[in-house]
């Protein structure tokens, strides 16, 4: 019996400690992630986070997707739940940002822009979050694809578009605009959530 308790507050300790900071942009995981989680990982959550905190946004999740795929696993729906009950908690949702990436890392040695394929892939998994989101949740959302450059337009005239990559940028997330190396975002979709 106390080896059970001693488990389940193992498990649970560090994950009470990851999402106890109130009002810090924090990531909503179930405690078989906190487990699992490598090296990596861990500094894609930090990037993550340094994201939320630059785009003042109160909290933030990150989900996977299976590669080639834009359909949300059981998992993923289970977490973008929390991240939107846990951000009702601290008031009234202002705004939802999605930025999804596709399945290749960008930027890439290689090649200097992603296929068309890669593109839309990335587009219909912010499709996806943000259908699911609207209709689960009734939450406003506003989607970027992370795959695709801010074009000139949207850098002259200074686009939510443009800020937000920039932002991004500025914060160590991958965009097809990066030429350093960061942990990969490939496959993954980011929501932040702000709170008034």
């Amino acid at each position: 019996m106390l080896a059970n308790k001693l488990k389940f507050f193992t498990g649970v300790l560090p994950i009470i400690a990851f999402v106890s900071c109130a009002g810090t942009p924090q990531r909503v995981v179930d405690r078989e992630h906190v487990k699992a989680m490598s090296a990596e990982e861990a500094d894609s959550r930090n990037i993550s986070n340094a994201a939320a905190v630059e785009a003042k946004a109160h909290d933030f999740v990150e989900i996977q997707f299976i590669p080639g795929s834009s359909t949300l696993s059981d998992s993923a729906k289970a977490s973008l739940d929390a991240v939107i009950e846990q951000s009702k908690k601290a008031g009234k949702i202002d705004e939802v940002i999605v930025m999804s990436w596709a399945d290749e890392e960008f930027p890439s040695k290689s090649q200097k822009k992603l296929s068309k394929e890669q593109r839309t892939l990335a587009e219909n998994r912010s499709k996806e979050v943000e259908r699911y989101l609207r209709n689960t949740q009734s939450v406003e959302v506003e989607a970027y694809n992370m795959a695709t450059q801010s074009n000139v337009f949207s850098r002259w005239f200074n686009t939510t578009d443009s800020r937000l990559k920039k932002s991004l940028m500025a914060a160590g997330l991958p965009t097809t605009s990066d030429v350093n190396q960061y942990p990969s975002k490939a496959s993954h979709s980011v929501i932040l959530v702000k709170v008034e």
